[in-house]
């Protein structure tokens, strides 16, 4: 899979101005200029009115390396082994719990939903750090 490229932002940004896409062709022109390494290329700014159109409807987190290991080792104890999370997992399980719980408290109809990505095992190293921390492998 090649993620270079982020499609859902032409997706988002089509949406956010009501599918016109006119609106769209300069600042997509901007961004492709990006990933073709042009020489001009100085990123793609959107216009404030876009920025706010995502602001109402998208909110971010920043989630560490170590809340991301310890979201991995809290799910797979406190599930007993049944669920291990890949590292992009835990950082929507940790949004999801911890920085978005404030939203549930503004709203008793919210749900959090996370959408888990991965098999673990194509991340063997962080799964492994996560859950040995000291490098004390268990092998069955």
């Amino acid at each position: 899979m090649d993620i270079q490229f982020a499609y859902n932002l032409e997706r988002m940004l089509y949406y956010i101005n009501g599918e016109d896409s006119s609106k769209l062709v300069p600042v997509m022109a901007e961004v492709e200029k990006q990933y073709r390494y042009e020489d001009n290329a100085s990123g793609a700014a959107l216009p404030q009115e876009m920025v706010s159109k995502i602001q109402e409807v998208f909110s971010s987190v920043v989630v560490s390396d170590f809340d991301t290991l310890e979201t991995i080792k809290r799910v797979y104890l406190s599930t007993r082994g049944e669920v291990l999370l890949c590292p992009h997992s835990a950082i929507a399980v940790h949004a999801g719990q911890k920085e978005f719980a404030y939203l549930q408290h503004e709203r008793d109809d919210m749900k959090v939903v996370c959408v888990l990505t991965a098999h673990p095992c194509k991340f063997e190293d962080c799964v492994r750090r996560a859950l040995f921390p000291e490098g004390m492998y268990l092998y069955i």
